[in-house]
């Protein structure tokens, strides 16, 4: 912002200066002129630098609040913000076409206290990086917390989402985290619910979090 302030300011400047002229007996004629075109040519400059600084600026702070920095899914804040406007698509047309698939991935507390904090995030990011895989342009793959996903499916049956989810643990099964010698097999478990029309967004995630709990175990897939 300070840079395009400065841009606009310089630019005024550069306009008053020409319009006005320097004064004078200031300088002759040629040089006078070639004085005012490389004015101008810097006020034009700087303008052009701080509208691009600016929009660098205006587009890392719209990525941060946007995307999960270790997972690079759409964050909860986001998904908050972008969720329910998709609910208001569907109960207008009068129709539900919208699935939550609520991940929790398996004994990550066991995870965090033997490995630590770092080897969650490489966690987080392998299973995060399936699920990115697996999404589709129309659906909304995000970090609910620090433990689980929320993916927000445009379907309208819970029968596609549970198949998205048995590709996800298929994919899952076939990979193991490495980490100084220790094979980690990561699995998750899953919540999966159909919106019903007029339902709310903390009414749909509660909903999904129920069906999760009542995975008998891990790698259980609970959809209703």
């Amino acid at each position: 912002m300070v840079f395009t302030v400065l841009g606009i300011v310089t630019g005024l400047a550069a306009s008053h200066w020409i319009r006005n002229g320097p004064g004078p007996g200031m300088l002759p004629g040629a040089l006078q002129a070639g004085s005012q075109g490389l004015l101008l040519g810097i006020a034009l400059l700087v303008a052009l630098l701080a509208g691009v600084a600016f929009l660098r600026v205006r587009r890392g702070y719209a990525d941060t609040i946007a995307r999960d920095a270790v997972t690079a899914l759409y964050t909860r804040q986001y998904a908050d913000e972008m969720v329910p406007r998709l609910m208001a698509r569907d109960d207008r047309g009068g129709c539900s076409e919208l699935v939550l698939v609520l991940i929790g991935v398996d004994f990550l507390a066991d995870i965090r206290q033997r490995y630590g904090g770092r080897v969650v995030d490489e966690v987080m990011r392998l299973v995060g990086r399936q699920i990115c895989g697996q999404a589709r342009a129309d659906d909304l793959p995000s970090r609910f917390d620090d433990t689980h996903f929320a993916v927000y499916l445009h379907c309208r049956e819970a029968d596609h989402a549970v198949a998205f989810g048995r590709r996800l643990a298929m994919l899952l099964s076939g990979q193991q985290l490495d980490w100084h010698g220790d094979l980690i097999k990561v699995t998750v478990s899953m919540g999966i619910v159909l919106r019903e029309t007029g339902e709310s967004l903390e009414q749909l995630n509660a909903r999904a979090a129920a069906r999760l709990a009542a995975a008998a175990g891990p790698g259980q897939i609970v959809a209703a």
